[in-house]
């Protein structure tokens, strides 16, 4: 079972765009284009970071609807080429093009694996191996603001948990050296909640034999940001087919490896290459996070 459940978990933590030329007006941009904290309109101007003390998958509920994203910007179905035929789903609210293939993939891994799945994505945050952060940053007012700046990244450190098991809050831990962080641009917040995206995100693999940092492309995330500064998050965006098959190699089961190949290649929904074959396969998971501190 190992090459199925080291695919869950890589595929649970890089459901974790390119910033376009409106990107300046939320921050200041570097030398290299990437947005920065955005300027404070007031004195009280804050930043919230929380990291995810669960990450779990959506799955659409018994009326066939998805909370989640439209990634590509289009409604595809079976007919359409530039979707890979697949076809979307639809919110409960009634948005289309909802993109998230692999809640297909993971409802087989779940059939295989069965409740193990969670056992696996807890270790690896308690393990300090899964640590993503979401950030919302220049908040002058934490209900309603017209300019804040999203990201999503790993960090790293040795989490102190709490008597629940999970990621105690107001920790201190470190952004991952070799990932810069990438930031959205500039997002408005409404009610406690805000939307960002589409920017570049990565998940940084180093399990057992598995080395593999994971590209998740057009990530957008939604968060709510609570009175504590907790955080309720959804995320979605497309990894690259490439990538999974690698990790997937990595693991070396040769039955498994032919049907977790086999499903990637009849899923993948995202970036059609020259010969219509899709090159990205989309995906939403859900993070409960807890407020926490970067060096």
């Amino acid at each position: 079972m190992r090459a199925t459940a080291w695919m869950t978990l890589v595929l649970v933590a890089s459901g974790c765009g390119d910033l376009d030329d409106d990107a300046a007006d939320a921050g200041t941009e570097d030398a290299e284009g990437e947005v920065s904290r955005p300027e404070c309109a007031t004195d009280a101007c804050t930043d919230h970071f929380a990291v995810a003390q669960t990450i779990d998958y959506v799955f659409p509920d018994d009326a066939g609807t998805l909370d989640g994203f439209d990634i590509d910007g289009r409604v595809s179905d079976e007919d359409d080429t530039e979707g890979c035929n697949q076809q979307d789903y639809v919110s409960a609210d009634g948005r289309e093009g909802i993109d998230s293939q692999s809640s297909i993939l993971m409802r087989l891994l779940m059939d295989i694996n069965g409740e193990a799945i969670d056992g696996y994505t807890k270790t690896a945050i308690a393990d300090g191996d899964l640590l993503m952060v979401t950030g919302i940053e220049g908040v002058d007012d934490p209900m309603d603001d017209d300019c804040v700046i999203v990201s999503a990244f790993p960090v790293v450190g040795s989490p102190f948990l709490g008597t629940d098991g999970l990621i105690a809050a107001n920790q201190t831990f470190d952004p991952h050296p070799d990932h810069p962080i990438e930031r959205s641009e500039c997002a408005s917040m409404k009610d406690g909640v805000v939307t960002g995206g589409p920017f570049e995100s990565i998940m940084p693999i180093y399990i057992v034999q598995l080395s593999v940092d994971v590209r998740v492309h057009d990530t957008h995330i939604r968060a709510e940001l609570h009175d504590d500064g907790s955080m309720d998050v959804l995320s979605g965006g497309g990894a690259e087919t490439d990538q999974l098959f690698e990790l997937v190699l990595q693991s070396g089961e040769a039955a498994e490896i032919a049907l977790a190949t086999a499903t990637l290649d009849s899923l993948a929904d995202l970036e059609p290459n020259e010969e219509g074959q899709c090159q990205q396969l989309s995906q939403t998971m859900t993070m409960a996070a807890t407020p926490a501190f970067l060096f």
